[in-house]
C-alpha cells in the first residue's frame, strides 16, 4: 500500500499544487493583460469612449503649457504614452489634453 501512495499524489500535495496554480492564474492574467491594455490608446478602448467624450480628451493638446506630461493625473509609461488615473483602461499620450487637466504639483 505504501508503494502505491508514493506513485500518486496524496491529498496534501494535490491541494498544495491546486492552490499554487489557482493563485498564479490571476497574477499571470494581470501581467499579460496589463501589457496589452497599456499598448491600447483610450481612444481605441470601446468602454472608454463615454469618458473620452465627457472629458474632451484629445491626443494633441492645443495648449502647449497644458499636456498630459505635466498633469497631476498622468504617470509616464513607454513610447510617449502613459497611464491617466481618470481613465480606467488604456493609455494617453504625453502631448494629450483633457478638460480635467491639473498642473502637476512637485513633491517637497
Amino acid at each position: 500500500m505504501r508503494e502505491e501512495s508514493r506513485n500518486t499524489l496524496d491529498r496534501r500535495e494535490f491541494l498544495k499544487a491546486g492552490l499554487t496554480a489557482a493563485a498564479a492564474l490571476p497574477i499571470a492574467g494581470a501581467l499579460f493583460g496589463a501589457r496589452s491594455a497599456r499598448a491600447q490608446s483610450v481612444m481605441e478602448v470601446e468602454s472608454m469612449k463615454p469618458t473620452v467624450q465627457a472629458l474632451q480628451y484629445t491626443d494633441t493638446s492645443e495648449k502647449p503649457d497644458q499636456t498630459c506630461a505635466n498633469c497631476q493625473f498622468y504617470a509616464p509609461g513607454e513610447g510617449g504614452s502613459g497611464k491617466c488615473t481618470l481613465f480606467v483602461e488604456g493609455t494617453v499620450t504625453e502631448g494629450g489634453w483633457c478638460m480635467s487637466w491639473t498642473k502637476k504639483v512637485d513633491a517637497p
